[in-house]
């Protein structure tokens, strides 16, 4: 289990998340800001995902959850992100 990323994720959070990622203050936010809603898929399955895990066992939780975080990094990595602002700079 790897330091770098979470041990644990809050169903709670997630799904707190995934209810104003709905909600039209979120939706106003998302045309002011970007010009266009955004997709809540991502903070859904992050809900369903925590949702499924929670009977698992500590340890394999903890994997699980390690990994979840590692590959939602990488995925947000090979797109276009803040850091390649940062990086010319």
């Amino acid at each position: 289990v790897s330091e770098e990323y979470p041990t644990t994720m809050s169903c709670r959070t997630a799904f707190d998340s995934a209810f104003y990622c709905s909600s039209l203050g979120s939706r106003f936010n998302d045309i002011y800001r970007h010009g266009a809603l955004r997709s809540c898929s991502e903070h859904w399955s992050d809900f369903w995902f925590c949702m499924r895990i929670k009977s698992k066992p500590t340890a394999l939780r903890r994997e699980l959850v390690v990994e979840r975080y590692r590959e939602k990094e990488e995925r947000v990595r090979q797109g276009a992100n803040s850091e390649d602002v940062w990086k010319r700079r």
